[in-house]
């Protein structure tokens, strides 16, 4: 009867051993699958600020992206030469070569032009200078080769690991287009210049959008065919801005549509109302040529 009792207190101790283990199983489990789907959303950051009875704690810090758009694969992906990992294969006649050469060619010829006689190009080169950043066309513009495609980010962009905006010669093929692109990414040296600025901030790269399609790059016309255009009497400007903005996060700073939709909300009223460094919205030739003679405002040479 003895060895009987003890079989059962040895079952009986054995079950609430199994019974904890599984528990514990149970818990690191649940960790494991929380911790993987935040590195999976790594990108689709949460800007909305915490209210006062949240429990956690005020001085906790933001998450942001690990890297800034420049250092994703997506970025390489899309422009290969920014990575050192194209180099144009040459057709049997070398007529491959000689093509990408030529764009190459034409496109620093663009851009040659473009500085000589874009006026936004040039307010925004005596903007940086005047904040005190020297810029070289031979150093911070380039010309490379991307990925073939009509979209946005076939156009060309900004590297912020090497400070440098590029066009993609193989894409960009007139002038107006050239300077359409180095005007827009000129921005970020000029906000890279004048701020202490996080390229893995969010609503850093969402205020320099909203500027840049503020400033330069909202027409009625072009909203109209966009997409996300809709044609509306009142606001019609400022919903465009903000879609731009949301458009070009989303595809050139690789962000997903929700991180972009709340980043910009999250300052578009402050970075709507923001002129600088042109000083006027720019929709047509009569307010760029104004923007260029009231740049002494600015204190811009």
């Amino acid at each position: 009867k003895k060895q009987y009792v003890l079989q059962t207190k040895h079952i009986f101790w054995l079950a609430i051993l199994l019974i904890s283990c599984c528990r514990e199983c149970k818990y690191k489990h649940r960790t494991m699958s929380s911790s993987t789907s935040t590195s999976q959303s790594i990108l689709d950051v949460d800007l909305e600020e915490k209210s006062s009875t949240s429990t956690v704690s005020p001085s906790a810090p933001k998450i942001f992206p690990k890297v800034s758009s420049s250092q994703t694969d997506a970025f390489g992906d899309l422009y290969p030469e920014r990575k050192g990992r194209v180099a144009p294969k040459a057709s049997l006649l070398g007529l491959m070569e000689r093509e990408f050469n030529n764009e190459r060619v034409r496109c620093q010829y663009n851009v040659d032009q473009c500085l000589k006689n874009n006026s936004l190009v040039q307010n925004l080169i005596s903007g940086i200078k005047s904040a005190g950043c020297s810029i070289d066309p031979v150093r911070h513009l380039s010309c490379d080769v991307c990925v073939n495609g009509r979209s946005i980010q076939h156009l060309g962009g900004y590297d912020d690991v090497n400070n440098q905006v590029f066009v993609c010669a193989n894409n960009v093929k007139d002038e107006g287009l050239t300077g359409g692109v180095i005007f827009r990414n000129l921005f970020h040296l000029f906000d890279r210049c004048m701020n202490k600025y996080n390229f893995q901030d969010p609503k850093h790269l969402a205020c320099t959008e909203i500027r840049k399609a503020n400033l330069g790059h909202c027409t009625y016309y072009y909203y109209f065919f966009q997409s996300f255009g809709e044609y509306k009497l009142k606001n019609m400007h400022s919903m465009c801005v903000k879609n731009v903005a949301i458009d070009f996060l989303t595809k050139t700073k690789f962000l997903s549509p929700k991180a972009a939709s709340e980043a910009v909300d999250s300052v578009f009223d402050a970075c709507y109302s923001d002129l600088e460094p042109v000083g006027r919205r720019s929709s047509g030739r009569r307010q760029i040529s104004l923007a260029y003679e009231e740049r002494y405002l600015f204190g811009y040479p």
